[in-house]
């Protein structure tokens, strides 16, 4: 974070201050200097409380899981066992035409993904064939019923036919079985 005076001395060596994305149309005044300043200290303030929220949320996520009891070890298991398969990579991105190839900055990093949600199928949570390897923006659109690489609402039917060209028809030709067994 800058002081006031790094603050000015970046705008007149940079004509612009740290805080603007373009140019000044005309030269700025002591005042005008000032104002965006305290602009510019309110906004790096907002950063560093965010920054610090997400880093408390992080150690609270960690310790709750050092701490709990009840950790799931078959399921850390068996996600194991589908990065390994997958090669710890996302099984959907080879099918990520040229135009959606922007998308690729925005991926988060990898989920393992249940084809048939453990919610709607609990017998299927530990069924190492149920779960895929994918990016965590591209699960979480799964899961939403939207177009994996346009971000469009889809059908359930839709999603359907993804999960089949993703594990292959005979694959899912198993599992659909599977789930039809509660």
């Amino acid at each position: 974070m800058y002081t006031l005076i790094e603050f000015i001395t970046f705008y007149h060596q940079h004509g612009k201050t740290p805080s603007q994305i373009g140019y000044p149309k005309s030269p700025l005044n002591k005042n005008q200097l000032h104002h965006l300043y305290q602009k510019y200290l309110k906004s790096e303030m907002k950063k560093k409380t965010a920054k610090q929220r997400h880093v408390d949320t992080q150690k609270k996520k960690i310790t709750q899981q050092i701490e709990n009891p009840k950790v799931d070890e078959r399921w850390n298991k068996v996600k194991r066992e589908v990065f390994k398969r997958d090669k710890y990579k996302c099984q959907l991105l080879p099918y990520l035409p040229d135009e959606y190839v922007e998308l690729r900055n925005n991926l988060m990093g990898l989920d393992s993904c249940h084809i048939f949600g453990k919610g709607a199928y609990p017998h299927m949570k530990y069924d190492v064939d149920n779960i895929v390897t994918l990016h965590r923006l591209l699960h979480i659109r799964m899961d939403g019923h939207v177009h994996p690489f346009n971000g469009e609402r889809i059908s359930h039917e839709e999603i359907l036919e993804w999960w089949k060209m993703i594990v292959g028809s005979k694959r899912f030709t198993i599992l659909l079985e599977r789930s039809k067994r509660r």
